[in-house]
Parts: structure tokens; C-alpha cells; sequence
């Protein structure tokens, strides 16, 4: 199989703040220097190349620090590069349409679960009034938005599952998820598990205490690793 491996470095980190950079249809637009900056955290190793080698001018970009002053090496790229492109025009649509997302959720409060009006922190445990016991599986529904911690904006891809089941399903490019189950576990709780690359993992304890559920959840995520942004050099490296 055929393979290539690069070098990424950023030889002189931005002090800018992501958070404070507009929105453009590359990822971020900043002001200071008046270039675009491509988020790349979220990539994989062969997106991020694929993306690098297709540009002839030098990009702006956002990586996590173990993204950055090591090998690269991609097999196959050329087999892969209509996913690649899906992939490339998948996150230029999410990022044009984070300011209209975005004012949709800032209403909602930090790390808040709702539940038919009352809010209550997100690191609780849910426990609703009890009521008769159901006799036959009820239908649950979780649904909601996963957005970055520091950013507000919505995280695309990431993971969302129900600890020790099958039960699962990812973000749309909006950040949101929605999962229905049945109440046929005998455990008296669930444990809702969220994750995505470049982010701390969070887990969300629900009460199993009065179903069905019909919950919208808030969740923020934290970044696992430290982020650096600025002009990225990219070399591949020669073959031995």
C-alpha cells in the first residue's frame, strides 16, 4: 500500500481568541490579522492532510497540541478523497450556519437539563415524582444539543449513548441527538454517556424513578487538550 507522512508545525502561535473571532464559511474569521482560520481539532490525520495538500496558499488553522510537531502518515489518500470532500463540504456548511444555530440555544442555561418546564443542574441526578407502576416497556425520549464548553457552538459527530446498552446515536451539524429506548431494564437509573475527539467525556445520571421520560438536555463539553492556532507549516517528509 502506498504511503506519505508529513510534518504539521505551528511556528508562531496566535494569541487571539477563538471565542472572539467571527464566524465565516472556513471556520473563523479573525480580525486582527484579517485571515480565516480553519478549525481542524475535530479532524482525523488524512482529513487534515487531505485538506492541506489541496490548498496552494498557506492556511490559518485551530489544532489540539498532539495534533502538531509529529508524524503524519496516511495510506491510501487518493482511495478515500470523495469521503474526504463529503466530509470538507459537511463541516463548511456547519460552520456558515453556526450564527443562526447558535442564537437558538442561548436561551438555555449552562449545563441545564429541562424537564416539562423545571430546570435542574446537569450534574444532578433527575428524580421526578413517582407515580403508578407501569406494567408493560414504556417509550422514552432524550433529546438535545451537545455545544463546546468554551465556544458555545454546537459539536458535529459526537457520540451519545446509554452506559452498558446498545442504545446510541451522534450529533447531527447542528450538535443535536435524540434517542428513544424502552423502560424494559431492571437497573433503577441510566447513565448518559457523551464524547468527541479533542473533548473531555461527560456523563449525565438519570433517575429511572418515574417513567417515560421526555427530556431536553444542555451539554457542554471541556477540551481535553490545549489549543493552538496559527499559520501551519506543513512538509512531507522525504522517503527513505
Amino acid at each position: 500500500m502506498k504511503k506519505q507522512t508529513y510534518t504539521l508545525s505551528i511556528q508562531n502561535p496566535c494569541s487571539e481568541k477563538w471565542s472572539q473571532m467571527s464566524a465565516s464559511d472556513l471556520g473563523r474569521f479573525c480580525n486582527s490579522c484579517e485571515k480565516h482560520v480553519m478549525d481542524f481539532a475535530s479532524m482525523t490525520d488524512e482529513q487534515i492532510i487531505h485538506y492541506l495538500s489541496q490548498s496552494t496558499e498557506k492556511i490559518c488553522g485551530r489544532l489540539r497540541s498532539s495534533q502538531i510537531n509529529r508524524l503524519m502518515t496516511v495510506v491510501n489518500e487518493r482511495k478515500h478523497a470523495p469521503h474526504l470532500q463529503k466530509l470538507a463540504a459537511a463541516v463548511l456548511l456547519a460552520s456558515a450556519t453556526t450564527n443562526a444555530f447558535g442564537s437558538d440555544y442561548n436561551s438555555i442555561n449552562t449545563q441545564s437539563i429541562e424537564k416539562i418546564g423545571t430546570t435542574i443542574d446537569a450534574d444532578t441526578t433527575i428524580r421526578p415524582t413517582k407515580s403508578a407502576e407501569k406494567k408493560v416497556p414504556t417509550k422514552n425520549t432524550i433529546k438535545g444539543v451537545v455545544r463546546d464548553f468554551y465556544t458555545n457552538e454546537p459539536i458535529l459527530f459526537a457520540h451519545v449513548y446509554i452506559k452498558n446498552t446498545e442504545i446510541a446515536t451522534t450529533t447531527n451539524e447542528f450538535g443535536q441527538f435524540e434517542l428513544s429506548f424502552l423502560n424494559d431494564s431492571t437497573s433503577n437509573k441510566i447513565i448518559l454517556t457523551t464524547e468527541s475527539i479533542g473533548f473531555e467525556e461527560k456523563e449525565s445520571r438519570i433517575s429511572k424513578t418515574d417513567f417515560p421520560l421526555n427530556l431536553t438536555l444542555d451539554i457542554k463539553l471541556e477540551h481535553s487538550e490545549i489549543m493552538i492556532m496559527g499559520e501551519i507549516e506543513f512538509h512531507p517528509e522525504p522517503k527513505k
